[in-house]
């Protein structure tokens, strides 16, 4: 059980700012953002938790915010176990308001519960603990927020996933290099005919590799295509075993010849 009037749990540099000004501009802002350093279970864990404040009860959330976290503990229905805001206070619409900025779980008999489930247990069970006749957050500041959702409204301000700033924290650039400035015109000028310069060679160089290719294929002989369809016919050569000599002369044809005089016999 804590007592006092302004009652905060949160990192040394919000703690500094609360000290001088418990309302300075942007601090529900930073009391409801992630964490730097994260602490998931929380910082206040007990089965039951008193917090009286006069003025302001904060708890900075030191989980994600996705999942909130800075307190753990059990809601009941009956008027026991936690209680947070002030215990004996006046009513009236005329007496000074008051600010809650909490963040927290709540251990159920199913498991922990946070986020908007655990905004919707607490609330149910501040409602169901009201006397007859008593008006819900009557004196409680409107900016009040439990798990990054108003109390009074029930509207969460804050979206149920991790903002992109987040993410991008996790990811580092592994090329880091920067465009240089922009060349003075001088420089523009020779990086353009050193450009030229260099397009002329290769155009220069080009044209000498193409007419040593075209020599290199004329000096080469000219290989015939293999033949692919055999054409000869298809009965073999026939051996021609007439005389040369008689063979256009018909009357010769079957005579027998005389070597001596090379002439062929009368028939």
């Amino acid at each position: 059980e804590i007592e006092a009037d302004n009652i905060h749990v949160a990192s040394d540099a919000i703690l500094l700012k609360l000290r001088a000004d418990p309302f300075y501009e942007g601090s529900v802002q930073e009391l409801n953002s992630a964490a730097a350093v994260q602490r998931p279970d929380g910082v206040l864990r007990a089965n039951s938790i008193g917090l009286e404040g006069n003025r302001t009860i904060y708890i900075q959330n030191t989980g994600s915010t996705v999942v909130p976290a800075g307190f753990v503990t059990r809601v009941d229905n009956d008027g026991e176990g936690t209680s947070i805001g002030p215990e004996d206070r006046d009513p009236s619409p005329s007496s000074e308001q008051f600010k809650i900025v909490i963040n927290g779980k709540v251990q159920t008999e199913t498991g922990l519960v946070t986020g908007k489930a655990a905004f919707d247990l607490i609330i149910a069970a501040a409602r169901a603990d009201l006397d007859p006749g008593e008006v819900f957050g009557i004196g409680l500041d409107p900016g009040s927020t439990l798990n990054g959702c108003g109390i009074t409204t029930g509207v969460c301000a804050f979206s149920q996933s991790d903002p992109v700033s987040s993410i991008s924290s996790e990811v580092r650039l592994a090329i880091v290099n920067r465009l240089a400035d922009a060349p003075v015109p001088d420089v523009i000028e020779e990086a353009a005919d050193s450009a030229t310069e260099s397009a002329d060679e290769e155009a220069s160089q080009s044209a000498e590799d193409e007419d040593e290719a075209e020599a290199d294929e004329a000096s080469s002989p000219i290989a015939p295509p293999a033949p692919l369809i055999n054409t000869r016919s298809l009965n073999p050569a026939v051996n021609v075993v007439e005389p040369v000599a008689g063979s256009g002369n018909p009357a010769l044809i079957g005579s027998a010849v005389n070597e001596a005089t090379a002439q062929g016999d009368t028939p």
